[in-house]
C-alpha cells in the first residue's frame, strides 16, 4: 500500500532546519568568500586526467565553472573533483542516449547547490542537458548568473522544499521542466535540513519521472565512531590541509560539523528510507565518510546510467569502504 505523506509538514518541518536558520549566515560567508576560503589552486590527480581525451576537455569546463563555494566545497571533500568530472561526463553520456524525438531535452536538477555541474553539463552538450539549480543562498545566486555563459541552466533563489509539481507547472520559461526531471543530484542537501531521510525522499521524488534516477550524495555516520573519526582524520590531514589553515579546520568542527553531524544518517538508515521508494540502488563511490548513491524505480535506467559511469577513482586511503560500488535490489 503507498503511504501517503504530508508534504506540507515536511516543507514547514525542513524550512526549520539549520541550512535555512542557524547555518544559514555561515554559508553566506564562506559563500562570499570572508571566511573558509581557498586561495591555491584546486588539484586533480594527473592520473585521473589522463584517463582519456574527454575528462581532461571536462575538467577544464568545469573549472570555469567553479564559484567561490564550488571552491570551498572541493577543497572540504578528498577527491570531488575527480568525483564530479566522472559523474558529468557519466550525465552527459546517458542524456545522449536517453533523449528522443518526442523528448528532445534531458532535465537535470541539482539541490542546494553553486551550479558548478548544472552549467558545465549544459554547456558540454551545447544545451541537450537543460538545468536546474537551487540554493537559499544569495551570494550562490550571484555568482550563479556571474558564471552562466549559457542559456540552458535555471537558478531558484530558495531551499529544495520549493521545488514542486506546482512549481514546475506554472513557473515562466520552465517549459522543459514541466514533466519532471529525468536525474536528480541531492548535493549534500539533506543534511543540512535533519534525518527525516524517507520523508526528504518522498518530497523530491515528487518531482522525479517515473524512469528518473536521483543521486545522492551524502556525508554518512558511521556505527563506530572510532572509524568515523579515522575516516575524518584520513580527510583533514591528507587532504584538507592543502587548502585550510589548522585553525579553519579547527573552526569548522567547532561551528558547523556538530550540527551537521546531528541532521546525517548511517547507511542502513538511508537504505530503509530509500526502500520506501525505489527499487534499485547503486552505491558508485565513497571518499572517507561520503558517498555517492543511484536509487530508481527503473532497472533500465539504473542499469543504463552505471554503464555511463565508468570506473570510479577511489585510491587509498581515501576510498574507505571495501564493498563500494556495489548495486542493490532494495
Amino acid at each position: 500500500m503507498k503511504k501517503n505523506y504530508d508534504y506540507e509538514k515536511i516543507r514547514q518541518m525542513s524550512l526549520q532546519g539549520p541550512r535555512v536558520t542557524t547555518l544559514w549566515q555561515h554559508f553566506e560567508e564562506i559563500a562570499e568568500g570572508n571566511i573558509q576560503k581557498v586561495d591555491v589552486p584546486l588539484m586533480v590527480a594527473p592520473e585521473f586526467l589522463r584517463r582519456d581525451v574527454e575528462t581532461a576537455a571536462y575538467f577544464e569546463l568545469l573549472k570555469s565553472n567553479i564559484t567561490t563555494f564550488g571552491k570551498h566545497f572541493s577543497g572540504s571533500i578528498p577527491l570531488a573533483l575527480e568525483e564530479a568530472c566522472r559523474m558529468g561526463l557519466a550525465v552527459c553520456r546517458y542524456a545522449e542516449q536517453r533523449v528522443t524525438k518526442d523528448n528532445p531535452f534531458f532535465a537535470y536538477y541539482e539541490t542546494s547547490s553553486t551550479g558548478k555541474d548544472g552549467r558545465t553539463i549544459a554547456e558540454y552538450t551545447n544545451g541537450l542537458v537543460r538545468t536546474l539549480t537551487d540554493s537559499p543562498s544569495k551570494v550562490n545566486e550571484r555568482n550563479f548568473y556571474a558564471a552562466l555563459r549559457n542559456e540552458f541552466s535555471k537558478f531558484h533563489l530558495g531551499p529544495f522544499v520549493d521545488i514542486t509539481p506546482e512549481l514546475l507547472a506554472t513557473y515562466p520559461n520552465w517549459d522543459y521542466f514541466r514533466n519532471g526531471f529525468d536525474m536528480i543530484h541531492e548535493s549534500t542537501t539533506f543534511q543540512f535540513y535533519g534525518p527525516e531521510r524517507e520523508e526528504q525522499m518522498a518530497y523530491l521524488i515528487r518531482v522525479l519521472k517515473p524512469d528518473g534516477i536521483i543521486v545522492f550524495e551524502e556525508k554518512f555516520n558511521h556505527p563506530d565512531p572510532t572509524e568515523y573519526q579515522r575516516r575524518e582524520q584520513v580527510k583533514d590531514q591528507l587532504h584538507k590541509t592543502k587548502y585550510f589553515s589548522a585553525e579553519a579546520i579547527g573552526w569548522k568542527k567547532s561551528n558547523m560539523l556538530v550540527t551537521m553531524e546531528n541532521g546525517q544518517v548511517a547507511l542502513d538508515t538511508f537504505f530503509k528510507a530509500a526502500k520506501a521508494h525505489f527499487a534499485y540502488a547503486y552505491i558508485s563511490w565513497n571518499s572517507t565518510n561520503f558517498y555517492h548513491i543511484a536509487c530508481s524505480k527503473n532497472y533500465e535506467s539504473l542499469q543504463q546510467y552505471i554503464t555511463c559511469l565508468g570506473e570510479p577513482y577511489m585510491p587509498a586511503p581515501f576510498k574507505c569502504d571495501e564493498n563500494v560500488p556495489r548495486f542493490i535490489e532494495l
